[in-house]
């Protein structure tokens, strides 16, 4: 679904313009609470924009008994012999009563970072269920899901920044469940957790996305609910883009830029037209066309989609 706007510019002159936009053992090989010796090992990293308050991840599982694992100096964790049974829902302390939730399955690295604790306070919420109310009691209300469905319902949230993880070379599989350390960040994955966090702000759910050349930021909007079924078909276009603006930024060159627009679930990206042909898609509110002619009169057009 789309929305247009049509911006024009005559290009003659060269002007310079400069674009604005917006600590303990590593390994914790007790679990705590409930029966000792599943023989069920978990891993992975926790990442954030934030200090975390502690370094102990919260191992929760389904039937209630509590683990806990350390997390190192690069964001890693390791914990043996979880308590209970699968699935188990993870807890890292923010402070200030604010907490980052993944989920785990037997014996496979599972992280834990601002998407997964999207996905999971929208599985809870969906269900009027209330993720910290409920890590807090001796068993959980809500049933967590299966590994399909968590990763039906991250698909969906994965979906509105697709186009972002291929301009870092990434895919929501490596988000989820990728082994990544965040000192030795060669894959990128960290960086882009750090650059591209999804957050819930008003009981919406949003993102901040960093083009990775550029480093210019954006907060795409949307209206989201986090409490919507992520499954609920998306039948809303996103708004056309805003402020359109055509910038002459050397002889063969012009940058367009434009205001994010807003879309129910949230826009996926741009496709941008000179002359009637598309010629670039991007999730980034700006794109440069170079290789132009001067004295050339060139008429845009950006389409603003969503990931349906």
């Amino acid at each position: 679904m789309r929305n247009t706007v049509k911006p024009k510019l005559f290009l003659f002159l060269v002007f310079p313009i400069l674009l604005l936009l917006g600590c303990a053992d590593p390994e914790d090989d007790a679990g705590e609470g409930g029966v000792i010796g599943t023989g069920i090992i978990l891993k992975g990293t926790v990442t954030d924009v934030r200090l975390f308050a502690n370094n102990t991840l919260l191992i929760k599982s389904r039937s209630g008994e509590v683990s806990r694992a350390v997390i190192d100096e690069a964001g890693s964790y390791r914990a043996p012999n979880i308590a209970g049974s699968p699935p188990y829902l993870l807890r890292a302390d923010l402070g200030n009563d604010e907490f980052r939730y993944g989920i785990a399955f037997d014996n496979q690295i599972a992280n834990v970072h601002s998407y997964t604790d999207v996905v999971m306070r929208n599985w809870f919420a969906s269900g009027n269920g209330d993720i910290d109310f409920e890590f807090e009691q001796s068993a959980l209300t809500t049933t967590l899901p299966s590994r399909v469905q968590f990763q039906n319902n991250a698909d969906v949230f994965f979906s509105l920044v697709s186009l972002v993880l291929e301009s870092y070379q990434l895919s929501g599989d490596q988000l989820l469940f990728g082994d990544y350390d965040a000192r030795n960040n060669n894959d990128g994955i960290h960086t882009f957790l750090l650059d591209n966090p999804m957050f819930i702000q008003n009981d919406t759910v949003a993102l901040v996305i960093t083009d990775p050349i550029s480093q210019a930021q954006t907060t795409t909007k949307s209206t989201f609910s986090v409490f919507e079924l992520a499954s609920d078909a998306d039948t809303e276009p996103p708004k056309e883009p805003e402020a359109v603006r055509a910038l002459p930024s050397a002889t063969n060159e012009i940058v367009v830029v434009w205001e994010a627009a807003l879309d129910n679930r949230g826009v996926a990206g741009y496709d941008v037209y000179r002359e009637g042909e598309l010629i670039a898609t991007t999730p980034y509110p700006v794109f440069i066309d170079t290789g132009l002619e001067p004295d050339l009169l060139y008429t845009y057009e950006v389409v603003s989609i969503d990931a349906s």
